[in-house]
């Protein structure tokens, strides 16, 4: 509770339940909010049965002091990261562990208590910067930035590339209208993208 920015406070806190029963080691690796609900993602190993992945949980947080844990999806064999909400639909960037490919893995979480694979994309084979702005991602790949169109998540393709002719960009961000690129030797590029 922050309320009181001179004495903030735990207002409450809540246990996770993973859907395999008890991992050997599980942590917490990003989040987000929307409306009433948030969204974590954590990290999980098996040592048991040899697997890794990610589980997204669903926490209703419409009473701050009382956050309820609605559901959650396990995505196996996958290095998941950068959660965006918008509407019915959850975008996580995917490094996949199983030979599928890197790229956006878009979920359904209309119903918080069964969230639900809806979508797909390879964007990129090796690991890359991502970053969603209103109704598209822009993910580094290589020596391009690919703009993939999410107005659908259950169709995405990728919309254009800009090429970055060779150079090593490290890190993409989005604001207004403007891409701003840092690269590893020249510093910071701007692109105007509309």
């Amino acid at each position: 509770d922050v309320s009181d920015p001179s004495g903030p406070h735990v207002s409450s806190l809540i246990p996770l339940a993973y859907a395999l029963g008890g991992p050997n080691y599980s942590s917490v690796i990003n989040q987000t909010v929307s409306g009433n609900y948030a969204y974590l993602l954590t990290f999980q190993s098996f040592i048991a049965s040899s697997t890794i992945g990610n589980t997204l949980f669903v926490v209703d947080v419409s009473n701050p002091a009382e956050p309820v844990s609605t559901g959650n999806l396990f995505l196996e064999s996958m290095d998941a990261t950068r959660p965006h909400a918008y509407g019915n639909y959850l975008s996580l960037y995917i490094e996949s562990k199983d030979g599928m490919g890197n790229g956006i893995k878009v979920i359904d979480i209309s119903d918080p208590a069964n969230p639900t694979d809806a979508n797909f994309i390879v964007t990129c084979q090796t690991e890359t910067n991502l970053e969603v702005y209103c109704d598209y991602a822009y993910q580094l790949c290589n020596d391009s930035v690919r703009v993939i169109d999410m107005r659908d998540p259950l169709d995405m393709s990728v919309y254009t590339s800009i090429e970055l002719d060779g150079m090593n960009a490290t890190m993409v961000k989005i604001d207004s209208g403007y891409a701003y690129i840092a690269h590893s030797l020249d510093g910071l590029l701007i692109y105007n993208l509309w």
